[in-house]
């Protein structure tokens, strides 16, 4: 055994690892119980509120840095005097 590499360790830790497999193999798993129809229509809806969330919130952020790109226009619009929104009649 020596001449092909093979020594007593060698073998005391395939067995080993063989040991650890079948123990593995011979435990019982444990199974989830299945989802009902209701709990992936709570689990899509959940999803669903979360993207509609963030969109919202993206929404608000950008109408709130319009309405300050708007303010920060009319500020400069009435310091140059250079010009005057047209009159509706």
């Amino acid at each position: 055994m020596r001449r092909e590499g093979l020594y007593a360790s060698h073998i005391a830790e395939w067995r080993d690892v063989a040991r650890a497999a079948a123990m593995a193999a011979l435990t019982p798993s444990v199974r989830t119980p299945a989802k009902t129809a209701a709990d992936r229509e709570l689990e899509r809806a959940k999803t669903r509120i979360a993207v509609l969330e963030a969109e919202l919130a993206r929404t608000r952020l950008a109408l709130e840095i319009t309405g300050k790109a708007h303010a920060l226009l009319e500020m400069l619009s009435e310091s140059t005097g250079t010009w005057t929104p047209p009159k509706r009649s």
